[in-house]
């Protein structure tokens, strides 16, 4: 599996713990998904949103872990070289998107547990 992997990935990150149950939270206070969250659902079509997806509109901003895992990735600033990458692969210098995460299966528990934990700032 590693070698086929190393086929087709150009890098591969390390994330802490600590950096998972951060990006959980993060995703979950995010603006922009609770707007969503909280639009009617004709303006949510217009967004490209489908029918089958509309009924779970309520937990957009729950990550599990392997999602949180690549955002937090993501959201290190020392983890992706995002203006080598775009230099390179695109002749542009900014990046539109780089993450793909599926699944908001973290269990409910946990997920309390993750979003109550005091961070030092």
């Amino acid at each position: 599996m590693i070698e086929l992997s190393k086929r087709y990935i150009d890098d591969m990150f390390d994330v802490s713990e600590d950096a998972i149950r951060g990006a959980i939270r993060k995703v979950y206070g995010s603006e922009l998904l609770i707007k969503y969250m909280q639009s009617p659902e004709d303006e949510l079509r217009k967004n490209g949103f489908r029918t089958r997806h509309i009924g779970k509109i309520g937990e957009l901003n729950v990550i599990e872990g392997a999602a949180a895992a690549a955002f937090a990735a993501a959201f290190a600033e020392d983890k992706i070289r995002y203006e080598q990458i775009a230099e390179e692969v695109y002749p542009r210098k900014e990046i539109i998107g780089v993450v793909i995460a599926s699944g908001n299966n973290i269990e409910h528990r946990l997920l309390e547990q993750i979003l109550n934990e005091k961070v030092d700032s």
